[in-house]
């Protein structure tokens, strides 16, 4: 069980010509109800369905209009296996999202544009986990997931996008890599991450490319005592989102960083 309570005073401003001052609380129960079935000593059948919430909120430059916007729900259902045997580890599931009352960006006009509980909509995928033991110290594992999310329903004064890609909901996601731990210390590990086109609009008019990063990790571990050499978007892959927020922002991608870990156990 969930509650939050949130307020607001906004004063009149050169783009807000009508002050208010607001509090709302919001709160919500979100259950779970999980079976779990091992088949056999090497498979796990599991399913589950849960619901949850996205809080509300304010619209803080609005007028009077609209100032605030209510709760999102959503209703998830998940079936899936997990198998293990010798060296190997297979996770499969399928899972549906039901979300009612969608949090998103309304038009109001051709400049106006609001947070609003104007859509439904629907998401469907698979996720796929891969981990194979290939000698005691070397691990190869990948992972996938293949997304559908669709509005069932959304319109505002500029038009319908029933039917469209919800925004940043890229349609498949992937990690490839290798891990190496061996007795003496050394570690290393490679990711190959990356992830497909996405929508940075309702209108489906802006997106950002399919795109990879590769990250690594070189290290030596001791037993209270860590230190890592870490590598992210090591080429310096360039992915910046144009077109955001429609059409006006250009979101820069993350450059490569470089750094230090140190971890001391106590």
């Amino acid at each position: 069980y969930d509650k939050e309570k949130k307020s607001i005073d906004a004063p009149v401003n050169p783009t807000r010509l009508v002050a208010f001052s607001k509090d709302k609380e919001y709160s919500e129960l979100s259950p779970k109800i999980a079976l779990n079935y091992k088949i056999s000593k090497n498979n796990l059948l599991f399913a589950n369905v849960s619901k949850g919430y996205r809080p509300g909120g304010f619209n803080a430059f609005a007028g009077i209009e609209t100032t605030s916007y209510n709760e999102e729900k959503i209703i998830s259902y998940e079936l899936g296996n997990k198998f293990a045997k010798d060296n190997l580890q297979l996770n499969t599931s399928i899972y549906y999202m039901d979300i009612k009352d969608m949090q998103v960006q309304e038009s109001l006009g051709p400049n106006t544009l609001i947070i609003n509980n104007a859509a439904e909509a629907t998401s469907k995928g698979i996720e796929l986990e891969l981990t194979y033991r290939l000698t005691s110290s070397l691990d190869l594992f990948a992972s996938a997931g293949f997304n559908r999310t669709k509005f069932d329903k959304f319109k505002d004064k500029l038009g319908s996008y029933t039917g469209n890609t919800n925004p940043n909901a890229p349609k498949y996601t992937y990690n490839l890599g290798a891990q190496y731990r061996d007795s003496l210390g050394y570690f290393a590990r490679l990711d190959v991450n990356g992830q497909g086109k996405v929508y940075a609009d309702k209108q489906n008019e802006y997106k950002r490319d399919a795109f990879h990063t590769v990250d690594l990790k070189l290290g030596y571990e001791l037993e209270n005592f860590d230190v890592y050499l870490y590598g992210k978007n090591i080429f310096d892959k360039k992915y910046d989102f144009e077109g955001y927020y429609g059409g006006t922002y250009t979101i820069p991608s993350d450059p490569r960083e470089v750094g230090i870990q140190l971890t001391y156990r106590f």
